[in-house]
């Protein structure tokens, strides 16, 4: 039960939950009852829990989609996700042209 200080209490030590074992709760993490419950808090560019990616917003097609999972075509590294697409993977994705799936110039 969450109280003085406490900023969750989920009644576990689970680490990876969401709330510590010191009932503060885990960076990207919102706690909300009694006993906590901890969801992770996409768009706010801190990469938690099952989030593949977060980039700092929930807008589409900019590599990582408003769920926090990677879009088709793109990579999202760092904290926050920095998305670029990628080439030679055969899928024309925010500022390519084209992708012929290689990388080799001059092919067309």
């Amino acid at each position: 039960m969450v109280n003085g200080t406490e900023q969750c209490d989920d009644q576990n030590s689970v680490e990876t939950d969401g709330c510590l074992s010191d009932c503060t709760k885990s960076a990207g993490f919102t706690c909300t009852g009694n006993p906590s419950v901890c969801v992770t808090t996409c768009g706010d560019g801190i990469k938690a829990g099952l989030e593949e990616c977060d980039d700092s917003n929930t807008i589409a097609s900019d590599g990582c989609d408003s769920s926090c999972v990677v879009e088709n075509g793109w990579l999202c590294p760092g904290f926050p996700s920095a998305c670029s697409t990628v080439c030679g993977d055969s899928i024309i994705v925010g500022a390519e042209a084209c992708d012929d799936a290689n990388t080799a110039s001059n092919d067309g």
